[in-house]
């Protein structure tokens, strides 16, 4: 789905085959996650220049296998249909960026990670580091 059309027939779909004030989890990939994933930890800093505009805003390439959506510009999508958004959170959040460190601790320290990260998949000024965020709706009729 790249083109916001695409993105809305999908949301109005889940939407229609959900019960009322059935749960809806939609997940989507982040920019960011591109940018810090394909461009830096791959090597393809100077082809960030192809796949994205001048603000490093990943273009929509229908060839690819994803698209890819800030926070914000998915939550302006989101509110145009008859939804209650309850929680938008991070999936990995930084985790897979830093999996070599998080791999070396001790199980003691990883308890400590975990519980770092489960206390700031929430905070919106971090989810759009995060590769995937899922918002989690309730359908209102």
């Amino acid at each position: 789905m790249f083109s916001i059309e695409e993105k809305k027939k999908a949301i109005e779909e889940a939407i229609r085959v959900t019960k009322k004030q059935g749960k809806i989890f939609i997940a989507y990939i982040t920019n960011e996650a591109v940018i810090i994933t394909y461009g830096l930890k791959k090597g393809n800093m100077l082809k960030l220049k192809e796949v994205c505009d001048e603000n490093y805003k990943v273009k929509e390439i229908p060839e690819e296998i994803f698209s890819v959506n800030y926070v914000e510009e998915f939550n302006k999508i989101i509110k145009s249909f008859p939804v209650k958004v309850l929680n938008e959170v991070a999936v990995e959040g930084l985790s897979e960026y830093l999996m070599e460190y998080i791999n070396e601790l001790t199980e003691e320290e990883y308890k400590i990670w975990l519980d770092y990260h489960f206390k700031n998949c929430e905070r919106k000024d971090l989810i759009g580091y995060s590769s995937h965020v899922m918002c989690i709706c309730q359908k209102n009729r």
